[in-house]
């Protein structure tokens, strides 16, 4: 049995559990190709929990890989990252009420919505963090390059370099621009009941050809 990774932002952030009878693409894909499922992503994953997660699995085969963007800030310990400048008081109650792990780091809304403020005041600067995002896109690729794991990843391609080239895998652009049509809400990864099928689809004729 193969040992297979989805990671990436919330497209990949929806396993284990049906909803009204229906699966997420990612055990679709699993229970069809009888893969064992390592690690999803998580919501608003950042480029940097890709590369962490990655560097966490032993004896892994096979990666897909949804690429984030720089706006998505890695938070250590925590169930889910944040995209660091849509944050407002509100999402914090929210995140705080929700998540046992962020609840555990930062205690109170007050003193995460307080983090947040910050850290967009004095560290937050969209150069930075594209090269950090870049860095993390870079060690990702070699990673997976060097360990033999085979790939598929999906980037938003307008957030990847144009003169980044991805020695890993196969890049799959088509597949992202083909999940943004079946957007809706009502699923935990935001595709709807036909994307999720449809995502199932695609996936394994890729991996039949990887």
């Amino acid at each position: 049995m193969k040992n297979i990774v989805i990671l990436g932002h919330s497209i990949a952030s929806w396993s284990g559990y049906d909803i009204y009878g229906q699966k997420s693409f990612i055990d679709l894909l699993v229970e069809q190709l009888n893969y064992n499922l390592l690690a999803i992503g998580v919501r608003e994953g950042s480029e940097e929990r890709i590369l962490q997660t990655l560097k966490k699995q032993k004896d892994l085969d096979i990666a897909i890989i949804f690429h984030s963007r720089a706006k998505h800030l890695y938070l250590p310990g925590c169930d889910r990252d944040v995209v660091i400048n849509k944050i407002d008081k509100s999402k914090c109650d929210y995140l705080i009420k929700i998540s046992n792990p962020i609840r555990e780091k930062f205690k109170d809304s007050n003193t995460l919505h307080r983090f947040i403020n910050e850290y967009n005041q004095y560290l937050n600067d969209p150069s930075v963090q594209n090269d950090r995002f870049i860095g993390a896109l870079l060690q990702i690729d070699q990673f997976c390059f060097h360990k033999g794991i085979k790939c598929i990843h999906i980037p938003l391609t307008d957030n990847i370099p144009s003169w980044f080239n991805f020695a890993s895998g196969n890049c799959k652009p088509h597949i992202q621009e083909i999940a943004n049509t079946h957007l809706e809400k009502g699923y935990p990864n935001g595709l709807s009941q036909q994307g999720q099928n449809v995502l199932a689809e695609l996936l394994i004729a890729e991996l039949s050809i990887l």
